[in-house]
C-alpha cells in the first residue's frame, strides 16, 4: 500500500502545482542502507523515474550518483554525509543535497 499511497499523493501534489502554474520537482537521495546494499530488490531510482512520468513532474533530481561518489571516495562514508546510525543527513550531507538541487533546478 505504501507505494500506491506515494503514487496517489505525488499525482495529487503535481496536480496542485499545475493549478497554480508552478514547477514540480521530485528529488531523491539514498539512505545509508541503500548505498550499502544496493537496489537489488527495489530500485528507488527506477521508481522515481516512473513517478516523474506518471505525475508529469518538471524534473527528477537524482542525487544517487553524487552520494555514490562520496561512498567510493571515503572509507567512513556514512560519517561524511549522514548522522551516525540514522537515515538523516548531517550538515555536510545537507549541503551536498542543496548544491545538487541548486545546480539542477535553480541555476540557469
Amino acid at each position: 500500500d505504501g507505494i500506491n499511497n506515494i503514487m496517489k499523493n505525488v499525482k495529487l501534489i503535481s496536480s496542485m502545482a499545475r493549478e497554480i502554474d508552478s514547477s514540480f520537482y521530485i528529488v531523491i537521495y539514498p539512505w545509508p542502507e541503500t548505498l550499502e546494499y544496493g537496489e537489488k530488490h527495489f530500485s528507488w531510482q527506477e521508481f522515481a523515474e516512473e513517478l516523474c512520468q506518471l505525475s508529469d513532474c518538471s524534473k527528477l533530481i537524482n542525487a544517487f550518483p553524487e552520494f555514490n561518489k562520496i561512498k567510493e571516495k571515503f572509507l567512513h562514508w556514512k560519517k561524511e554525509i549522514y548522522i551516525l546510525q540514522d537515515v538523516h543527513l548531517n550538515a555536510k550531507g545537507n549541503r551536498l543535497l542543496a548544491e545538487i538541487i541548486y545546480k539542477s533546478a535553480l541555476k540557469y
